[in-house]
């Protein structure tokens, strides 16, 4: 759906210098591949997964919910 839509544009290739070319996005290029290949692998959204017995957090980052807590409610 959203790679149809945004096939053209992705794969929209400059010129370099040196010869050869590169993705004119190359950065939104290597995104969606990332993603591609972490839901092909089964690891992305893994927090949907319904083999879980138990809710899981969207984000486990424990640094958001710790110690950057503190120093967040003292700054105001």
């Amino acid at each position: 759906m959203w790679a149809a839509c945004w096939e053209s544009f992705l794969a929209e290739k400059t010129p370099v210098p040196e010869g050869g070319w590169c993705y004119a996005h190359e950065p939104i290029v290597k995104v969606r591949n990332s993603v591609n290949r972490l839901i092909g692998q089964g690891l992305f959204f893994t927090f949907l997964d319904s083999a879980w017995r138990t809710p899981m957090p969207s984000m486990n980052n424990r640094i958001e919910g710790g110690c950057e807590r503190a120093v967040a409610s003292d700054a105001g």
